[in-house]
Parts: structure tokens; sequence; C-alpha cells
């Protein structure tokens, strides 16, 4: 008989597989588990497996930060990206020698995305009523994994003065688009920044009170910030949305 073609990857310790992402080579697998807070990074080629030096600090010693939230890979393959459940920690791995740098965050990560030119990594930062996403500059000098001071980008603000809580984003493949996924449905009171959208398409689109907004991204050529401007709403297809609620 034919060999089977799936092999099952497992490590003692290692449960509840809460994320994964493959790197863009497409031999190694970046996976985060629930019962630990180290990621590990599986070659889909040898079966072997690398635990992540873990980056909780000191004071966490014995204790446990909830396991691996999410696990990313940059685009170019020189660099993942892990966060913690429970602590307010970003920390990227050079993926040729897998040295780290861990590096606090503003609230807990939900998400992160690299930009597609490997410069930024954004991160969505929320608290128990509303939500921020944070950009944080990569080191053009070695070691790439150490970023510059981060900084809030400005996507949204609600009547209250606060933006919703955010449940995902994403860059797309050519840098020039951000979706974000906020967690609650935004009431159709509210309204995008003065300077994000014209007339009446975006007063039509708020009223549907959908959840995924997609932004254009662009690079402050003098500061090289990055900022976003809101162009609309992700709606999905009519009657769509009442099926999936009931």
């Amino acid at each position: 008989a034919d060999a089977a073609w799936m092999t099952f990857r497992h490590r003692d310790g290692y449960t509840r597989v809460t994320d994964m992402a493959w790197s863009p080579c497409g031999r190694h697998l970046a996976v985060g588990y629930a019962s630990s807070d180290r990621a590990v990074v599986w070659d889909a080629v040898s079966g072997q497996g690398r635990e992540l030096d873990s980056f909780l600090p000191l004071a966490w010693l014995g204790a446990s930060a909830g396991g691996v939230r999410f696990v990313r890979w940059a685009s170019a393959g020189n660099m993942v990206a892990v966060c913690l459940s429970n602590a307010r920690l970003l920390c990227l791995y050079e993926t040729l020698t897998w040295t780290r740098h861990a590096h606090r965050t503003e609230g807990t990560l939900h998400d992160a995305s690299f930009s597609p030119n490997g410069r930024y990594i954004l991160g969505a930062a929320n608290t128990r009523s509303s939500g921020s996403v944070w950009c944080y500059p990569l080191q053009a000098r070695a070691p790439a994994t150490r970023v510059s001071r981060g900084y809030k980008v400005q996507l949204w603000k609600t009547a209250s003065g606060t933006s919703p809580p955010i449940r995902a984003l994403a860059w797309s493949p050519t840098g020039e688009r951000l979706a974000v996924v906020f967690a609650t449905p935004l009431p159709p009171d509210d309204s995008p920044p003065a300077d994000a959208t014209e007339g009446s398409a975006a007063e039509a689109c708020l009223g549907e009170r959908a959840s995924v907004a997609l932004f254009l991204t662009e690079c402050n050529s003098q500061t090289a910030n990055i900022r976003a401007v809101f162009r609309g709403w992700i709606r999905p297809p009519p009657g769509v949305a009442g099926k999936a609620a009931g």
C-alpha cells in the first residue's frame, strides 16, 4: 500500500493549537499553543520542531501568560512575531539565528500584521472598552528585530471619543490597503474622520452597521509615519448577514 501522505507532529506539553503561520518558502510552520507561552516552529520536511525561547520577563517566573495568542511570519521570511494572551508584549524573532527582542505594547494585542516591505508591523491593542492600532517601525540596521518607538495610527473615533475594540486586521500584499474588523458593530451615528470620506456614500455605508472597515495606507515622506485614510465598509451580499445571524 502507498505510504500515508499525512504526518502528525506532536510535542509533549504542547496542546490546543491557537494559531499558526507558514513561512513564505512553505517549509516551516510556526504554531502557537494555549498550553505553553512558547511557540514551536516545525520543519515540514524533516519533521523536527524548534521551541522558540521564552520572552517573558523575570517577574513572570513560574507564572503563565495564558499561552500564545497569535503568530505572524513576515513576507520576507526573516522574522516571526509572537504575542501571548495575557501579556502586553510583542516578541520578534529573527529566523536565521532565532535571536529575539520583546517589546511592550499599549494594551493587549489581539492581532498584528507586517507591512509587505518589512519596514513596519501594526498591532491591534484593546482595553476593556476600546481599541487602537499601533505602528512599530522596524529598524533597518541590525538586529532587525528591534523596533523604534511605536505610535498610534488614527483609524476611527466614535461619538464618545474612543475607538471600538478591534478583532483583526490585515494589510494587503501591495501595502496600499488595510482591512480592520471591529469587535462590535458601529452605531449609524458614528462618522469617519473629517478628511476620510465625502458625500452620501459614506453615510449609506454607516447605516448598515458593517464591522469591516477598509483604509488606504500612506507613508509620510518626512516622518516615515504610516497614515490610514478611511475609504468605506466591506459589506456582505444582500441577505448573507441576515442568514448568518439566524
